[in-house]
């Protein structure tokens, strides 16, 4: 999959969908550049949770 493709993608489920989609599309795509953006997402994901459930 091109680099530009995949961005694309990522860019239609976050603003689409939500985060746990796009991280479930990162680790579909099975390369090096979504497991990059998935383990990135994921922290985000968890701090922005934290963030929520400590207010």
């Amino acid at each position: 999959m091109k680099r530009k493709d995949f961005i694309r993608e990522l860019i239609k489920k976050v603003r689409e969908e939500n985060i746990d989609k796009a991280i479930d599309y990162c680790e579909e795509v099975n390369s090096p550049m979504g497991h990059v953006v998935a383990a990135g997402a994921t922290k985000f994901a968890l701090a922005l949770e934290s963030k929520i459930s400590t207010k």
